[in-house]
């Protein structure tokens, strides 16, 4: 099914900052991964710059055409059985990348984990893509545009912290694989947020179509 016939969700504040939430751990990961992995390709694997700036251009592709997926998954999946899915998805895509597989598996491994960090940024931008049209639904009609002012407000939010906090877990907890577990954890935090404070009426008009 898609999107037709869905009953809307109920117009709740608590429930909109239980979404805007998510996406604030959204884009906190999203961020701090940006910050964290150009100085993990240098450590582990010697990339310069321009190793680097082709694993960019090879994600900011993949997130343009994840993007332009959205409306096809969301009418799928639903707007919360998406979200949940890319909060826990990506929460264990990114430590399983970040795992030193390339010590066992050489150049395979290396690109394994590209593969698998570049599939993670992207699904990232597809989450706070998502949160940015699930969110606001939980405003009444009239103050939508509030909502997607505060929704906007809450993941820049997301990416300052990000820049707080990024290098300091990378410097001081032992690298990158304990800092994308502390990244993962807020996601999987996110996650059952999500599923916690949603009631179970919303996630049925928010992930089912029903004919009418």
């Amino acid at each position: 099914g898609g999107t037709q016939g869905q009953a809307p969700p109920p117009a709740s504040w608590f429930l909109f900052a239980v979404v805007a939430t998510v996406g604030a751990c959204q884009s906190c990961a999203a961020n701090s991964l940006k910050i964290i992995w150009p100085f993990f390709v240098a450590d582990s694997f010697g990339f310069a710059s321009a190793e680097y700036g082709r694993l960019i251009f090879v994600s900011a592709c993949i997130t343009g055409i994840c993007v332009a997926t959205l409306p096809m998954v969301e009418g799928r999946l639903g707007q919360f059985r998406t979200c949940f899915i890319l909060c826990v998805g990506c929460g264990l895509a990114g430590v399983v990348g970040f795992l030193p597989l390339w010590g066992v598996m050489g150049t395979v491994g290396i690109l394994a984990h590209g593969g698998l960090v570049v599939t993670v940024l992207a699904l990232l931008e597809l989450g706070k893509s998502n949160v940015k049209s699930f969110a606001p639904l939980f405003v009444a009609k009239g103050q939508q545009g509030k909502g997607f002012g505060y929704v906007a407000t809450v993941l820049r939010l997301g990416e300052i912290v990000a820049g707080f906090v990024a290098m300091e877990l990378y410097e001081k907890n032992g690298g990158a694989l304990s800092s994308v577990v502390a990244v993962s954890a807020l996601l999987f935090c996110g996650a059952a947020l999500l599923t916690a404070l949603v009631p179970a009426s919303v996630k049925s008009a928010s992930s089912s179509s029903e004919a009418k």
